[in-house]
């Protein structure tokens, strides 16, 4: 009877540490973020992008927060910015040429959960500058693991004025 109870508590254990360990990496164009996913149509006026998701460990911050890089020495200064590397961030494929065509948008969200997902279903336009809709997908059970999610965006140079304003609309979706 020890023994089960012992071999149950271990299995218990080891379920939940690899439900907390390991990463999500999508990648998809138009936002669709989880198999099965319908991609959402490009809006009206609105640049093509396409979305890749990090998950990267939980660190202090005032969330969401949105970083614009136009340029290549601007990706290299966040990067050195950076104490520490994103998991699975290939910066070698955002070069000079990329760059020539598109702009990258890292935004950096914070979960009470490393089960919570993303989607994001596209970029608008606004009375005042242009708007990421972001939707958050909560699974029915999650973890209680805290992360950050690098929502990582190739967006289509020379739709997005320079100096305009980008905020971020976060709403939530349950999943079944």
């Amino acid at each position: 009877m020890k023994k089960t109870k012992g071999f149950v508590l271990l299995l218990l254990c080891l379920l939940l540490f690899s439900s907390c360990v390991g990463g999500f990496q999508g990648s998809e164009t138009g936002g669709s973020t989880l198999p099965g996913a319908e991609a959402s149509t490009a809006k009206k006026d609105a640049p093509e992008f396409a979305v890749s998701f990090l998950r990267d460990g939980w660190r202090e911050g005032d969330y969401p927060i949105l970083y614009r890089l136009t340029t290549l020495s601007q990706l290299q200064h966040y990067l050195s910015d950076r104490r520490e590397d994103v998991p699975g961030f290939d910066a070698e494929k955002y070069d000079a040429a990329f760059f020539e065509k598109q702009e990258l948008w890292i935004l950096l969200v914070e979960e009470g959960s490393g089960s919570n997902r993303h989607r994001v279903d596209g970029i608008s336009q606004t009375e005042g500058g242009w708007q990421v809709d972001l939707v958050r997908l909560l699974p029915e059970a999650g973890t209680c693991d805290m992360v950050c999610w690098n929502v990582i965006l190739a967006v289509e140079k020379g739709v997005v004025e320079e100096n305009a304003e980008i905020s971020v609309s976060v709403t939530t979706e349950k999943l079944n």
